[in-house]
C-alpha cells in the first residue's frame, strides 16, 4: 500500500512538473496554487478568445451559455492570485 502511494505521488508531482513546464513555454495564461504541490490554474487569454483548459471550439460554446459561462466566474479555492 505504501508503495503504491509513493508512486501515485511521483506521478502526480511528474504531471504537474510537466504541466507548469507546458504552460510557461506555450505561453498559456496561468497562476499556481497554493497548496503543498502547486498545480496550474489556466487562465482566459488577454484577448478573451482561448483557455488553457479548453480546445478553442469548445471555449466559444462554453462563453455562449450563461450557466456554463457563470462556472467560469468562480475562484479556484487555491488559486494563487
Amino acid at each position: 500500500m505504501e508503495e503504491q502511494f509513493c508512486n501515485a505521488t511521483a506521478l502526480r508531482q511528474e504531471l504537474n512538473a510537466r504541466n507548469i513546464s507546458y504552460a510557461k513555454s506555450a505561453r498559456i495564461s496561468h497562476v499556481l496554487s497554493y497548496g503543498q504541490v502547486p498545480v496550474v490554474v489556466y487562465r482566459q487569454s488577454e484577448c478573451g478568445r482561448h483557455h488553457g483548459n479548453f480546445i478553442d471550439a469548445s471555449y466559444r460554446r462554453i462563453l455562449k451559455n450563461p450557466d456554463w459561462r457563470r462556472r467560469l466566474e468562480k475562484v479556484h479555492a487555491q488559486a494563487n492570485y
